[in-house]
C-alpha cells in the first residue's frame, strides 16, 4: 500500500514488510528540508512507529543525482532571534530522534548529493548504502554558512566514525565522495549506481529482525560502525585533550579567530563527547543559537546566495540564441592548445592556432599529430 500522494514523501509497504519511503519534493529540482516538509516527515515517522507490519524501512530519493540537499537556506537566513532558532533546531532534533528510534532497522540508499540535513538524516539511521557515482557526495558544509550541524550532525558523526575523522569533516565543512565515506565508516557499502535500488532492497530485507545501531550505544546514540583502532582509542582516551588542542590551533591558523562557527562546533564536540546523547544535543542547540544572526553568518549566507546566482548566470540576456559555429580560433598553442585544436578539427571545424612563439605553435601541431597517431 502507498500513502502521502502529492506530498514530499511517498510511503509504500511491500507484502513482506519492507517499507520504502521516497523523498521527492514536488515541483523542485532538489529535496530540501523546510518547515512543511519537516512536519510531513514527522507525521510519516509517527505513523510508521505505530505499525506492526513493517520489518525495515528503506529511504530513497525520487530526484536524479540528489538525495537530500539539506535545509532550505532561505529559512535559515530569515530566522529571527536566538529563541526562535533554538526552537527550530530542537524540533529538527526531535524529528530525527523519531527516525533513530523507530522500532525496526532503517536503511538509507544514497544516490547524489547528501549534505547538511541530508547527512544528518542518514546519521540517524542504522545502515547506509551509497552509489559509486561521482555525483554521490556526502558531508556537513554548515560551517561554510557560519553555523554548525545542529540536527545531530555534530553529536552523531564522532560517535559513528570516530573523533578525528569527524572533526576533519565538521570543522572544514567538508563534502566527500562515497568511496572516502565508506573508508571513513560513514557508509557501510558501495553499490554500482544502476543497481543501487535493487541492492538496497535486498540489503534491507537482510536486516529484518536484526538489532538496531542508531540508538544502541550506552549514551543513547548510534553505535560506532567500525571498531576503533589502537591509535583511535589512544587519541579518544588519554590523548583527547591533545586532539582538541591541535584542532583548535589549526582552526585559529586558518580563520585568525574571525569565524566563530568552527570554534563553536569544536567546543560542542569536546563537551558533548562522552555525555548522554540528549545532553550533547542540547549543546548543539546552544551553540547554533549563538551563531545565527552574527555578522559572520550573515555574510557567509549572502556569499552562498551570490555563488548560487553565478552558477545560473549564462552571460547573455534571456531569449538570445547562439550563432552557429563556423570556425574556431585557439589563442595560445603548446600541448593544451594543440589538444583543443585537434578536438575541434576532429569534429570537422576549421581551426587556427595563434601564439607569440613559433616553438609553441610547433608543439601544438605535434600534440595534435600525436593524438591522431595514437588513434
Amino acid at each position: 500500500m502507498s500513502a502521502n500522494a502529492g506530498g514530499a514523501f511517498r510511503l509504500a509497504v511491500e507484502a513482506d514488510g519492507l517499507a520504502i519511503l521516497t523523498f521527492d519534493c514536488p515541483g523542485e529540482k532538489a529535496n530540501k528540508y523546510n518547515t512543511p516538509v519537516m512536519t510531513e516527515l514527522e507525521a510519516v515517522l509517527d505513523g510508521l512507529a505505530k505499525r506492526s507490519d513493517v520489518k525495515a524501512l528503506l529511504l530513497v530519493s525520487g530526484k536524479p543525482d540528489i538525495f537530500i540537499a539539506g535545509a532550505d537556506v532561505n529559512e535559515i537566513a530569515k530566522a529571527a532571534g536566538p529563541e526562535v532558532v533554538a526552537n527550530g533546531v530542537r524540533r529538527g532534533q526531535e524529528i530525527f530522534g523519531k527516525l533513530a528510534n523507530l522500532p525496526f532497522p532503517t536503511v538509507a540508499a544514497v544516490e547524489g548529493a547528501c549534505v547538511g540535513g541530508g547527512c544528518e538524516t542518514i546519521l540517524a539511521m542504522d545502515w547506509r548504502l551509497a552509489s559509486d557515482s561521482k555525483k554521490t557526495q556526502i558531508g556537513l558544509p554548515e560551517i561554510k554558512l557560519g553555523i554548525l550541524p545542529a540536527w545531530g550532525g555534530t553529536t552523531r558523526l564522532p560517535r559513528v566514525v570516530g573523533l578525528t575523522a569527524a572533526l576533519d569533516v565538521i570543522l572544514a565543512g567538508k563534502v566527500i565522495d562515497s568511496k572516502r565515506a565508506q573508508k571513513m565508516g560513514l557508509v557501510d557499502q558501495l553499490v554500482p549506481a544502476p543497481i543501487l535500488l535493487d541492492a538496497a532492497k535486498k540489503f534491507a530485507r537482510g536486516k529484518f529482525g536484526t538489532k538496531k545501531r542508531s540508538n544502541a550505544a550506552p549514551d543513547g546514540g548510534p553505535l560506532r560502525v567500525a571498531p576503533a583502532k589502537a591509535m583511535d582509542k589512544l587519541l579518544e582516551g588519554v590523548g583527547r585533550s591533545i586532539v582538541f588542542s591541535k584542532a583548535r590551533a589549526s582552526v585559529m591558523k586558518e580563520t585568525h579567530g574571525n569565524y566563530p562557527a568552527p570554534l563553536e562546533a569544536l567546543a560542542a564536540v569536546e563537551k558533548g563527547l562522552g555525555r548522554p546523547l540528549a545532553e550533547a544535543l542540547k549543546l548543539e542547540v546552544e551553540a547554533v543559537s549563538r551563531l545565527v544572526g552574527t555578522p559572520a553568518m550573515k555574510s557567509l549566507v549572502n556569499l552562498f546566495f551570490r555563488m548560487e546566482e553565478v552558477k545560473k548566470e549564462t552571460g547573455v540576456a534571456a531569449g538570445v540564441a547562439a550563432r552557429p559555429v563556423k570556425r574556431i580560433g585557439v589563442l595560445g598553442a603548446g600541448a593544451m592548445g594543440g589538444g583543443i585544436a585537434q578536438l575541434a578539427a576532429d569534429k570537422g571545424w576549421p581551426v587556427r592556432m595563434k601564439d607569440i612563439r613559433h616553438e609553441a605553435l610547433a608543439a601544438g601541431y605535434a600534440q595534435a599529430a600525436k593524438i591522431w597517431q595514437e588513434r
